[in-house]
């Protein structure tokens, strides 16, 4: 077993180095550098975008602390509204430089040393959350496969494709009814159902996940609003979700360098121009640091006031 888990961490390790070595040879031979800077020193930033990117980040923080609360609450745990917000958002300014933005993790560990929360309560419902964003992700970035027939993808592949994530999920869900599991995993497994069985829960759940995922899409468009590239809405949130599974899938920390490539060539494919796409691909990263940088906020505020 521990030799199967060397090798995978040694492919896990080469895949990331060949994506990210792929994806910064075409930032450096691709984007038009000079250009770039032209672009945006000509540009004339407008105020309303940027304030409202600020206001996006508080307020996908504060749905995903309601999602959060719902949760909790149903596990009879309780605890200040105020304290769960102020967790959520620094793990997750946190969570976006992470693979798998597995620092959003950081939110379960200090709710258990500063309010006593369970931590298989906590990692369940983590769990549960983490199951909701992809599922509203993957859902979207096939919808954005589908429709979009500049990307020139074979629809039957993504039929495919969702065959087999639903092929998984089902031999997933064979393993864990008929196999034998060692009694902590099983123990585990039980926390997690207690919230899937709660039908008043898990539309909630969905809704605010939807709206948060939205809420961040409404983040991009008014970065990409900063310099004029508009490629619409709902183009954004169909971009979103696509560039989040790429993103996911990379296993890079923060995405770096994946994250801008996939961006630029999209809104390329959208009828962009490159310079305005590449640009726009910068702004987004911009929007990573302000919420990094607002979290970082957050977490001196919060530290002073339990001092």
């Amino acid at each position: 077993m521990s030799k199967l888990k060397g090798i995978g961490n040694r492919v896990g390790f080469w895949f990331s180095a060949v994506i990210l070595g792929a994806s910064l040879y075409y930032l450096v031979n691709t984007f038009q550098w000079q250009q770039l800077g032209a672009f945006v020193c000509s540009t004339e930033l407008l105020l309303w975008p940027l304030l409202g990117m600020l206001l996006t980040i508080p307020l996908y923080w504060f749905l995903r602390t309601l999602r959060w609360s719902l949760m909790l609450r149903e596990t009879g745990f309780r605890c200040p509204f105020f304290d769960l917000y102020m967790v959520t958002s620094i793990s997750l300014s946190v969570a976006q430089f992470t693979p798998f933005q597995a620092g959003e993790m950081l939110k379960m560990e200090i709710m258990k040393r500063s309010l006593d929360l369970d931590r298989g309560t906590g990692y369940s419902s983590f769990v549960v959350e983490r199951c909701a964003d992809l599922l509203v992700v993957l859902a979207t970035a096939g919808l954005a496969l589908l429709l979009w027939g500049e990307l020139e993808i074979e629809r039957r592949a993504i039929i495919f494709l969702f065959l087999l994530i639903v092929l998984a999920a089902g031999l997933l869900w064979l393993c864990v009814r008929f196999l034998a599991i060692p009694r902590h995993v099983s123990g585990f497994l039980k926390e997690i159902t207690f919230f899937l069985k709660r039908s008043s829960l898990v539309l909630p759940v969905l809704l605010l996940t939807c709206a948060s995922w939205l809420v961040v899409a409404a983040g991009w468009h008014f970065a990409f609003s900063l310099l004029s590239v508009s490629p619409g809405f709902l183009s954004v949130v169909l971009l979103l979700s696509l560039v989040s599974v790429i993103n996911l899938s990379s296993l890079i920390p923060g995405a770096v360098g994946v994250a801008e490539a996939a961006i630029a060539i999209i809104l390329i494919f959208l009828h962009q121009e490159p310079v305005a796409a590449q640009a726009g691909a910068f702004l987004i990263r911009s929007y990573g640091f302000m919420i990094l940088l607002l979290g970082l906020a957050h977490y001196i505020v919060y530290r002073r006031l339990k001092s």
